[in-house]
């Protein structure tokens, strides 16, 4: 037996109350006529016999009947099972949504989490419907509604326990928003139901601030989906995170010091922390740490310590926290790329005159590349990544320079001179029609085609302005028959340029005039330079290669090419792409060229602080009036509904207060036959 008002069972404790008066000696009432008592002597009253009870039977129905009023005010009721829906009703269609984003690793928090999900699982009515999915970047379905109606009520919370402990937090970000629209639109296609029926998305994580929202604003939500928060707290609180202090910078062997970012949690209690190198594979200190102070709430970039020069591969580490998830930062070492440039041609090196007097200089090794620019004579190396020729050339050179760009590579060819042009006949294997062009005064270049990718870095406004660039000498070239060829760029004139012509697999790109002075000022422009690098960029010289990004990045992969861990172990991709799902090192390898790619943690799922319940109100959400769910009180409270309808149902208060009234008539007559006087006798 229950009670809905266990507590007014202590008005029981009145049963004191009659035992009480009972012991209590009353005067009796009732007198009788003696002699005088003069001639006695008088004595001391003598204590007879002790207080005890008497009518025991009037004291047993007194009792029994503050008894039965007691427990009538209990609401007693004897426990039932409650009924519910049918298998064909639902009472309610629950969509629970678990994150598993990196920062659900924290110490118990994940734990929690599952428990949860699998508490709320117990808690359903056998009619309700439900459906497990879990989300960090995408969301993922573990448990149909399907699966779950075909399961028996008491297999359920099993089944939600089961299929969590198959994937566990991840390495990626939460995309709280994505999934919130995810799950929305995956309860307002539930229709075999009845239009009173509840639809509920309820989302267990840690409600971190990082979670990105931003596709809520344009999202508009069913009218009968509401939403509700399980929020799982994690047990400490002092986090502090370690990122790059530029989101996707690069780091060459030349710099041994990064400048690097330190964010500490508003609700860390820590401001002091060390900052050292690591083994990348064993996380083993190496080197000297520093001492680094950040208060809490706050971000400061400082540099790290300097880089030990021993060999291998290092991570930087952060201690001095409790939470160790975000407290490597990897960064991808690699040596200059090698470029090799091929020219033919007949100017003299130390020439200021000719053209490789200028090209010579135009290409400067730098920490991230460096350009050799060497000098053929009548055979074009396979492996230089680009070629620029000009003057008169032999028949060999030519034919050479022809097989390298049908091969597949791109070359430019500087018509600085009639003779030139005839090179370029027996290059194209066709004639074309060539003469000196007419300038007054000077050239300008006018008409560009911003969207071809040599000249696509200059389509900005600031960028964009040739008109500077005079040229004294130009080369009428006529495309008539070149079917193939494009103008990338023309003289105020009308006459071209800078042509692009087809040529087997590859592209030779003809300029329309020098650089010498002689022929321009070009060499001395400041576009110059930059349009040198952007040809050889466009022919392939270049591998713009990333080698810092973040958990859940796509990167683009060339064909063949393999993404191997620092173990060498081989990493899935996709073609042509591949997906950084976990924090490391690795080596991606593209034919003959190889580069490092870092990987870390998104530094939004180090924002470990609370999420604002009221930006979610304000996108639009669909809140319950209690938008953060406590289970416990939820249990209490289905409980309680249940023991207040089966209390209902019952009514066995009413019975107690009807035997209280009987035996309070039966006590009334007992008390009044055991009153009556006794009449003296005469």
């Amino acid at each position: 037996m229950s009670f809905l008002a266990p507590l007014f069972l202590l008005g029981g404790l009145a049963v004191a109350l009659p035992i009480i008066f009972h012991l209590i000696r009353r005067t009796p009432v009732v007198q009788r006529l003696f002699s005088s008592l003069m001639f006695l002597n008088p004595s001391p009253p003598q204590l007879s016999r002790r207080s005890r009870l008497d009518k025991i039977l009037l004291l047993l129905l007194r009792c029994l009947v503050i008894g039965l009023v007691a427990f009538a005010f209990a609401r007693p009721f004897l426990r039932g099972k409650v009924p519910n829906a049918g298998p064909g009703a639902a009472q309610k269609v629950s969509l629970f949504l678990v994150d598993t984003s990196a920062s659900m690793r924290r110490d118990g928090v994940w734990k929690d989490a599952a428990a949860r999900a699998r508490e709320l699982a117990r808690q359903a009515a056998p009619g309700d419907r439900a459906q497990l999915a879990v989300f960090d970047r995408g969301t993922r379905r573990l448990l149909s509604f399907e699966e779950w109606s075909a399961l028996q009520p008491h297999e359920r919370a099993a089944a939600v326990e089961q299929r969590l402990n198959s994937v566990g937090p991840t390495w990626h970000a939460g995309e709280l928003g994505t999934a919130l629209i995810s799950a929305g639109e995956e309860l307002d296609g539930v229709t075999e139901v009845a239009s009173g029926v509840v639809k509920e998305i309820v989302v267990i994580s840690d409600m971190q601030e990082g979670s990105r929202l931003q596709n809520l604003q344009e999202f508009e939500w069913p009218k009968n989906v509401h939403v509700s928060f399980v929020t799982i707290a994690a047990k400490n609180r002092n986090n502090a995170a370690l990122h790059p202090a530029v989101e996707g910078a690069s780091t060459n062997r030349a710099e041994t010091r990064p400048l690097v970012r330190i964010s500490n949690g508003a609700e860390s209690k820590r401001e002091q922390f060390r900052l050292s190198w690591a083994d990348a594979r064993t996380g083993a200190p190496v080197g000297q740490a520093i001492d680094v102070q950040a208060v809490a709430g706050r971000t400061r970039s400082i540099r790290a310590p300097e880089q030990p020069r021993a060999g291998g591969d290092m991570r930087l580490v952060l201690s001095g926290d409790d939470e160790a998830f975000d407290n490597s930062l990897f960064i991808a070492t690699s040596e200059a790329e090698q470029v090799e440039v091929s020219f033919v041609g007949g100017a003299a090196e130390n020439d200021p005159a000719g053209l490789y007097f200028y090209l010579r200089r135009a290409f400067q090794e730098t920490q991230r590349r460096k350009v050799t620019l060497s000098r053929a004579t009548n055979n074009v190396s396979a492996n230089a990544h680009f070629v620029v020729a000009t003057d008169a050339l032999s028949d060999a050179q030519s034919e050479a320079l022809r097989k390298y760009v049908e091969a597949g590579h791109t070359a430019l060819f500087v018509v600085n001179a009639l003779t030139a042009a005839k090179s370029l006949d027996r290059i194209l294997q066709r004639q074309l029609e060539a003469s000196e062009g007419v300038v007054k005064g000077y050239a300008m270049i006018e008409q560009i085609d911003f969207t071809h990718p040599i000249f696509a870095p200059f389509a900005e406004p600031r960028f964009s302005d040739f008109t500077k660039i005079h040229f004294w000498k130009i080369r009428q070239i006529s495309t008539n028959g070149l079917a193939d060829a494009s103008v990338l760029a023309r003289f105020d004139s009308g006459a071209p340029a800078l042509l692009e012509i087809g040529l087997g697999t590859g592209k030779l790109l003809v300029l329309a005039s020098g650089w010498q002075p002689v022929d321009s000022q070009f060499a001395l422009s400041t576009k110059f330079v930059p349009l040198l690098y952007s040809m050889l960029e466009y022919a392939g010289g270049f591998t713009e290669q990333t080698t810092l990004v973040t958990v859940g990045a796509e990167l683009p992969l060339k064909q063949g090419a393999v993404v191997q861990r620092l173990d060498g172990s081989a990493v899935p991709s996709d073609s042509g792409r591949w997906i950084a799902d976990a924090p490391g090192l690795f080596k991606v390898s593209e034919g003959s060229k190889s580069y490092k790619v870092a990987v870390n943690l998104d530094p939004a799922e180090s924002k470990t602080g609370s999420l604002d319940i009221d930006a979610l109100r304000s996108m639009g959400v669909p809140l319950q009036a209690q938008a953060t769910r406590n289970l416990d009180q939820e249990d209490r409270a289905r409980k309680t509904a249940a023991a207040i309808e089966v209390e209902s149902r019952q009514k066995l208060w009413r019975w107690l207060i009807i035997a209280a009234l009987v035996f309070v008539l039966v006590e009334t007559w007992f008390a009044a036959s055991l009153s009556r006087p006794v009449l003296a006798e005469t």
